[in-house]
């Protein structure tokens, strides 16, 4: 940057010099052709000597004087002419031009303090070394800034890790690099989430297939009838609901902002999720209104609403569910006891496993929580006449 910046600036300027020096010397080309003319005709008469007092030029005339200037160290011809008696050289120095006209009775300097090819160097010079200094002032700035990106380099490896820490990152500093460790810290943090989460999964995975697998079980040593037979299919079918359940949950945690979502009546889903739940009695399930239409995932919403439901019966005194349909909300009531903790903590998947305690939703409101957020809805819980609602807020 800095070596073209520097050819341009001297390219630049030896052709403003070249075009400036042509100029100067067609100037001094004329100025003599009319000098040459008059004193011709009439010699150096007052008139000339006003008309190049007139133009700013200085008449030198004194012998001592010329002989002075034509010692200047400095001086440079750049034009010499001859027309008719009269011999003209043209100097210049890094301050003044000279005339310097010589006949065969006498010799005289006209000096023009013209400096415009002089300044034109002194200007382009200040440029160049102003825009040197600003390139490379701009250049430590950036390497000041962009030296942080070595640590922020160094800790790639560990994205995904808990507690990732990066030294040089202030509170307040809003940067490029710092904007981008911030990022970096979301995303380990967002990877962080994803892959406990996805431990969780593995571990626990049994936990919501144990169930099944043990009806399974109990069902193929009991006398082959079709009855049995109708009552393993459906624990195959439980089986296979819960296998896909658990690799779309993944999927949404890993992509919650890149769900597919269309208008869907709720009695659609109602329908699909007590079909998964293998509920047969109707009495169980009391819903005020099936029209509502819901802008959802229909694969995804539906997982919803099957756990609440199943939450809702295997944790009520009379195994029913009242489903309350608003405008903007799903209330899912049953009868039983209140929460012990907040419901924020059940969001943990198998909280009760883990800290001992009767109640368990396994991984239920862990999912319900993440598909919700996928669709930025909210579940909020109450407890009301000895009866526990959980509300979707749409």
């Amino acid at each position: 940057m800095i070596i073209l910046l520097t050819i341009s600036f001297f390219t630049i300027n030896q052709i403003e010099h070249a075009k400036q020096f042509s100029l100067q010397k067609k100037k001094y080309r004329t100025i003599g052709k009319i000098v040459n003319q008059e004193y011709i005709r009439f010699g150096f008469t007052n008139d000339l000597k006003y008309m190049l007092n007139d133009m700013d030029l200085i008449l030198i005339e004194k012998p001592k004087e010329i002989e002075n200037i034509l010692k200047y160290e400095d001086l440079q011809l750049i034009l010499q002419r001859r027309s008719e008696n009269i011999l003209l050289y043209i100097f210049h120095n890094n301050h003044d031009n000279f005339l310097h006209f010589q006949t065969p009775f006498e010799e005289f300097i006209i000096i023009d303090e013209d400096s415009t090819l002089h300044k034109f160097d002194q200007i382009t010079l200040f440029i160049f070394i102003f825009l040197l200094g600003m390139i490379l002032l701009i250049a430590y700035s950036v390497y000041k800034k962009l030296s942080p990106l070595n640590e922020l380099i160094s800790k790639i490896d560990n994205i995904g890790q808990k507690d990732l820490k990066l030294e040089f990152l202030k509170n307040n500093a809003k940067d490029e690099v710092s904007l981008l460790a911030r990022s970096l810290l979301e995303k380990s943090e967002s990877l962080n989430q994803i892959k406990t989460a996805r431990d969780i999964f593995i571990r626990n995975i049994m936990h919501e297939l144990k169930t099944p697998i043990t009806k399974g079980r109990f069902i193929t040593e009991l006398p082959v009838s079709s009855q049995n037979k109708e009552k393993l299919t459906k624990v195959f079918y439980q089986l296979e609901s819960l296998i896909s359940e658990f690799a779309v949950i993944e999927e949404v945690i890993a992509k919650k902002e890149n769900i597919s979502k269309k208008e869907i009546f709720f009695d659609d889903i109602l329908e699909n999720a007590l079909d998964i739940l293998m509920i047969e009695d109707e009495k169980q399930i009391s819903v005020n209104n099936n029209t509502l239409r819901l802008n959802v995932n229909f694969k995804l919403f539906t997982i919803v609403i099957k756990n609440l439901i199943d939450n809702a019966l295997k944790y009520s005194d009379e195994n029913k569910v009242t489903i309350v349909v608003e405008d903007n909300s799903l209330i899912f009531i049953n009868t039983g006891e209140k929460l012990e903790y907040k419901l924020e903590k059940y969001y943990e998947p198998f909280f009760s496993q883990q800290s001992n305690q009767k109640e368990s939703f396994g991984l239920g409101l862990y999912i319900i929580k993440s598909i919700l957020d996928a669709h930025n809805f909210k579940l909020n819980y109450n407890y009301k006449n000895k009866e526990n609602q959980f509300t979707i807020l749409f």
